[in-house]
């Protein structure tokens, strides 16, 4: 299937001339992780998983037996375990260099928490593997979770100390 570099869209203004648009089309297809980030398109890097998606329409809708589709579609979520992994480590990656926020980082792990959810529904669950994507998100996820929430006690504790020396100081 072509998909054109640009679309065009024409807007007919009352009493005047049309005007044209051009827009460039993404072809996420063609981003890979480092590509995303070297382009600051960190918000994009969940949908990784959508490059396997086919494959897996492939098998499900084929016409195997249903232990040749399970073999095969096994063999595509460990594929998938790996390109999650990857993009949790660049999400990670990303956190780090406070490139996205916490929330962000929340966002977007959920966002893989519920593509992937939706292609087990869509194109069969063979294995308990939304529960071990679920495992691993909580392995990246939780220690930043952790970490912010010390941060925002030690300031807390900052904040009071303050105002206590300011009070002990009026007495």
């Amino acid at each position: 299937m072509y998909i054109p570099d640009n679309i065009y869209l024409e807007i007919g203004i009352p009493k005047q001339n049309t005007v044209t648009y051009t827009c460039k089309v993404l072809k996420y297809y063609t981003y890979n992780i480092d590509t995303l980030q070297k382009e600051n398109m960190y918000l994009l890097l969940p949908l990784q998983i959508f490059k396997l998606r086919k494959k897996m329409y492939q098998i499900s809708s084929s016409s195997l037996p249903i232990e040749k589709k399970k073999s095969k579609m096994i063999a595509v979520y460990n594929q998938l375990k790996i390109i999650i992994e990857d993009t949790l480590k660049a999400i990670d990656l990303s956190y780090n260099d406070n490139k996205i926020t916490l929330e962000d980082y929340d966002e977007m792990t959920s966002a893989i928490e519920n593509i992937n959810s939706y292609f087990l529904g869509m194109y069969g669950k063979y294995t308990d593997f939304d529960e071990e994507v679920k495992e691993t998100v909580k392995s990246f996820y939780d220690p930043k979770v952790e970490e912010r929430g010390i941060q925002k006690g030690i300031q807390k504790g900052k904040m009071e100390g303050k105002i206590e020396g300011k009070i002990e100081i009026a007495n």
